[in-house]
């Protein structure tokens, strides 16, 4: 029992631990820092967004595993009695046979052109899926396939998620494409100098590097802290395009400040100045209304008679009036959902 516990521990530790070590040594060469910034741009772009609708991160980790598979080596099978017909060749029963993960994934350059190049962008392409997907063994195949393939690969999405949706990855001047080169260690590859040392540097200028206790107390200093106005400018400081991932975590702090109608309103005014400085470079920022609606409302920072009133009617009080429109034209399906909502539960009372 202990020797079946230790081996499902290793085998569920190392293997994952040592594919992220060598796929983030890739992904902050030099070579691969476009892969890197895509990456990031798809994170930050959507932080709320369920793993399984995350395409490049899903294709960089296909690409890590297939490049570096955690054990490259051989893994033996014993051909059944009667013997098996592969692709031609009778193999008689009881023959030891084994493939390894490196060599599948390298073997055949017309599944994967170019194989010994780190590219994700090849998992993206629709032609060719299903024989890239035939032909992927990191977790090996069949019966015998890795048991916990999906936890490890949840491991790596949340990690990779955590780290480069706030950090840039670069090797440590210390480190040597040398001293990176696969070891096959029996049961998991590792780096041949037994260590990774990468250099995490924080994405300069964000706003999320203020903290919210501080903004809070310099706003008492201020004596500003239960003033309409606040709130209003308070909004276009601490969000930008990343405004979703910031609500989220700034909901706590706001609820001090939003303690009115009038601060909700200053909430929604700021709001629409944010989007409006936004949309010139961010276009897109207009498809994340609705879900910012929906926080405001789900960490009680906008009750439902404010936003209907604020979405019955443009104004041009803090954007111009086009902008006005298509911040409330975006914002439809929330209130349609509110109405709705509001009219379900006056039924139930009937």
């Amino acid at each position: 029992m202990a020797g079946e516990c230790l081996d499902h521990m290793a085998a569920g530790i190392d293997t994952t631990g040592d594919g992220l070590c060598f796929l983030m040594w890739q992904l902050s060469q030099p070579s691969s820092m476009h892969c890197q910034e895509k990456l990031q741009q798809e994170l930050r772009n959507n932080p709320d967004v369920d793993f399984d609708k995350l395409p490049y991160l899903d294709a960089v980790i296909q690409e890590g595993l297939r490049c570096f598979p955690p054990i490259p080596m051989s893994l033996p099978r014993r051909v059944p009695q009667g013997g098996k017909v592969v692709d031609g060749f009778f193999v008689p029963g009881g023959t030891i046979v084994s493939c390894q993960a490196y060599s599948v994934h390298t073997i055949n350059s017309q599944v994967f052109p170019e194989p010994e190049v780190f590219d994700p962008e090849r998992w993206t392409a629709a032609e060719g899926d299903v024989e890239r997907k035939r032909l992927m063994f990191a977790f090996a195949n069949g019966g015998r396939g890795c048991v916990g393939k999906h936890l490890a690969l949840a491991e790596m999405k949340i990690l990779l998620k955590d780290v480069y949706s706030r950090y840039t990855t670069l090797p440590d001047p210390s480190m040597t494409a040398e001293s990176m080169e696969m070891s096959d260690q029996l049961v998991s590859s590792r780096p041949v100098g037994q260590k990774c040392l990468l250099r995490f540097t924080e994405e300069k200028g964000s706003v999320d590097k203020v903290d919210s206790i501080e903004i809070f107390v310099k706003a008492k200093e201020l004596g500003i802290e239960g003033k309409h106005r606040a709130v209003l400018v308070l909004v276009q400081t601490i969000f930008d395009e990343n405004v979703l991932a910031q609500i989220t975590k700034r909901a706590p702090m706001l609820k001090q400040f939003v303690t009115s109608e009038r601060h909700e309103k200053a909430l929604l005014g700021g709001t629409e100045r944010l989007i409006g400085s936004l949309i010139g470079e961010h276009p897109d920022i207009l498809e994340k209304v609705v879900k910012i609606l929906q926080l405001y409302y789900n960490h009680d920072l906008l009750s439902e008679d404010v936003a209907v009133k604020w979405g019955s009617k443009a104004s041009k009080k803090y954007v111009d009036l086009a902008t006005s429109k298509k911040v409330r034209k975006a914002a439809e399906p929330f209130l349609t959902w509110l109405q709705e909502a509001s009219e379900e539960e006056d039924s139930d009372d009937e």
